[in-house]
């Protein structure tokens, strides 16, 4: 019986602990991409996406962002910046000279929109993000509020709530073997 008990008590908070400091490297890491690489705010952004050595704008106003390379648009997308986490996020990554860009909308898009887009000659397009860049498309996600923002914020709610109820159901069984024996006991002393 203590056996069990024991390992009732011991398994489940280890598991959590295991659980909660797998969350905290997962969100010190998503902290350090969004740091690391997420223009905010995104005309502050600086990226050469054709690789020229100059610089393209990316211009944000009117409900929408436009990116202009040489002087001519290339990308046009709607732009929305509720508030700080539900918004549309933005990202440079750079690889062999060209910048490409990345983009998490879960405002403007339903699906949230989680995409990469890089030079093709002629404009930007839609591309396969490489392993960098699906990390910092998930950074970005987990920082919005279309994302995985809301779960975060209350995951040690949850976390404090979920063992409550776990460690108050095996009180009340513990508590309900314990009555049966004591009455069983009881029952045969007579």
């Amino acid at each position: 019986m203590l056996i069990v008990l024991a390992f009732l008590l011991v398994v489940p908070a280890l598991a959590d602990y295991l659980y909660s400091r797998a969350q905290t490297r997962k969100d010190a890491r998503d902290d350090e991409l969004v740091q690391r690489y997420e223009c905010e705010a995104p005309d502050k952004c600086v990226a050469d996406f054709n690789g020229d050595g100059v610089a393209e704008s990316l211009i944000v106003g009117d409900g929408e962002f436009v990116v202009k390379v040489t002087g001519r648009e290339v990308l046009r997308m709607p732009y929305d910046h509720t508030d700080g986490t539900f918004r549309t996020h933005f990202a440079i990554t750079n690889t062999g000279g060209k910048s490409r860009l990345l983009l998490y909308d879960g405002v403007t898009h339903r699906p949230p929109l989680s995409a990469a887009f890089g030079w093709d000659g002629g404009s930007l397009v839609n591309t396969s993000p490489s392993d960098i860049e699906r990390e910092v498309l998930s950074a970005m996600a987990a920082h919005d509020d279309s994302g995985g923002w809301n779960e975060r914020a209350f995951r040690p709610l949850f976390r404090s709530a979920r063992s409550f109820v776990f460690y108050f159901a095996l009180a009340i069984i513990l508590a309900l073997v314990l009555f049966k024996r004591f009455v069983a006991h009881g029952a045969r002393s007579t």
